[in-house]
């Protein structure tokens, strides 16, 4: 996500197919301005999205897309009423990895072999 970016602007790599957005991405509002591109993505990802995690998680959920994020910030004084389903606050990694988890039973973690 980008704080305090006034407007969307978009990059079409011409070499590829690829497009990137650059504004913030929400759940709700993002689909709203951009459901072709929604509707036709393969999948959602997210690399050290910060405060866009959840909303990418909540968007692939809601639009059924695969996705994939590399969590980073848990930003527990942005996010104060995220809760684990047994009422503890969300305020370290571990604890968002689980609350992320939490939000549909197919959600999987991974380890990848990197250094």
């Amino acid at each position: 996500t980008l704080e305090g970016a006034a407007s969307a602007s978009a990059v079409v790599e011409p070499s590829s197919r690829m497009t990137w957005l650059v504004e913030p991405f929400d759940a709700l509002d993002f689909p709203e301005r951009h459901p072709k591109v929604v509707a036709d993505c393969s999948a959602i990802v997210g690399l050290h999205p910060d405060q866009a995690t959840e909303a990418i998680v909540d968007c692939a959920l809601q639009w059924r897309k695969p996705f994939a994020i590399v969590p980073c910030c848990v930003y527990p004084s942005l996010f104060p009423d995220r809760r684990l389903q047994a009422g503890q606050g969300v305020v370290s990694y571990g604890g968002f990895l689980k609350y992320l988890k939490e939000k549909d039973s197919r959600i999987q973690t991974a380890r990848l072999p990197f250094k």
